[in-house]
C-alpha cells in the first residue's frame, strides 16, 4: 500500500528563490524520509508517493503548504494573532490541521531543498500526530524510527535541532 502526501506552492517562484526543479528535489527529499519509515515492520506503508498542487485531497489526507514567509502565512489567515515558527507552523483544528513550511526559511542553506524537506517533515509529524487512523500508525513509526535514525546523515548540523527528541 502507499502512503500519498501531498505538497502545496503558494510561493512567488522566481530565479534565486523558488521554482520547479526545488519543488521536485524537496519533494523527493521528503519522499526519502517517509520510505525510510515505510520500510519498518511497524509501517501500514510499503512505500510513499507525493503530488505537488492537488486539485482535491480528502480530510485524512496530509497536505503541506510552502508559502514564501511569515507575512505570507496562511495559519494567520485564519487565525490572525497565532504564533508562528521559524521554519513552519502547523495550526490544529477540528475543523482540519493546516501545515505550512516558510520557503525563506531555508534560502541560505547550502542544502536548502533538504533543509525544507526536513521542515515539511517536521510540520508533517505535529500534523499527523493529532489524527488517530493509518498516517498516525506511520507517525509512530517514524517517531521511533527518528528516535535511531543518525541526523548526521546529509544534515547540516543547523537542521538537527528541529526535532526534538
Amino acid at each position: 500500500m502507499t502512503y500519498d502526501f501531498y505538497l502545496k506552492d503558494s510561493a512567488t517562484s522566481g530565479p534565486d528563490t523558488w521554482g520547479e526543479g526545488d519543488r521536485y528535489v524537496v519533494g523527493t527529499e521528503l519522499k526519502l524520509l517517509f520510505d525510510e519509515v515505510c520500510q519498518l515492520s511497524a509501517c501500514p506503508f510499503e512505500v510513499s508517493d507525493f503530488w505537488w498542487d492537488p486539485t482535491s485531497v480528502s480530510n485524512t489526507s496530509l497536505l503541506i503548504y510552502f508559502v514564501d514567509d511569515q507575512g505570507s502565512s496562511l495559519v494567520r489567515q485564519i487565525k490572525p494573532n497565532s504564533s508562528l515558527g521559524g521554519g513552519g507552523t502547523t495550526h490544529i483544528s477540528s475543523a482540519g490541521n493546516l501545515s505550512e513550511v516558510y520557503v525563506s526559511a531555508a534560502a541560505t542553506d547550502e542544502n536548502s531543498a533538504r533543509a525544507r524537506a526536513v521542515l515539511a517533515f517536521h510540520e508533517a509529524m505535529h500534523n499527523l500526530l493529532k489524527k488517530r487512523d493509518k498516517a498516525f500508525m506511520l507517525l509512530e513509526a517514524w517517531v521511533w524510527r527518528l528516535k535511531q535514525f543518525s541526523l548526521t546523515r546529509g544534515l547540516r548540523k543547523r537542521t538537527r535541532t528541529l526535532w526534538p527528541l
